[in-house]
């Protein structure tokens, strides 16, 4: 099952890449370091020194997230004017909350609104 969600990503970004104008050259440029002249592939370099790369990897992983977590209540708790009570199960959608504009921004709410690049500034600073 866990293969079927890794290749859906890797699927979509591909798509992006393809779709995204610009950001199959950026990618590019960036990933070129890893080829060698004799076709042998770097993968170290990719992980070390490809932010946009990573970018994009956590921004498709934050777009295409369908999980749900579920959780037993263990005391009456009061969350706003609710109450859930003891003994309830609650269940949380991941994708709801990787649309949330309070956590990602105005721009994520957009339908499959995609940003490619939204990580990078973190993952230059954690390359370093």
């Amino acid at each position: 099952m866990l293969f079927l969600y890794w290749g859906q990503v890797g699927f979509w970004m591909i798509a992006h890449i393809l779709f995204t104008p610009g950001l199959a050259k950026s990618i590019r440029e960036e990933i070129q370091p890893a080829f060698d002249a004799d076709g042998s592939f770097d993968s170290n370099y990719t992980y070390k020194s490809c932010p946009r790369l990573d970018s994009l990897w956590l921004e498709t992983l934050r777009v295409s997230a369908t999980s749900t977590a579920v959780r037993n209540i263990t005391s009456n708790t009061t969350v706003g004017d609710k109450v859930l009570q003891k003994g309830t199960k609650l269940f949380i959608s991941a994708r709801q909350l990787h649309f949330s504009s309070i956590d990602f921004g105005d721009k994520v709410s957009e339908l499959y609104g995609i940003l490619p690049l939204q990580y990078l500034d973190i993952l230059v600073v954690s390359m370093q």
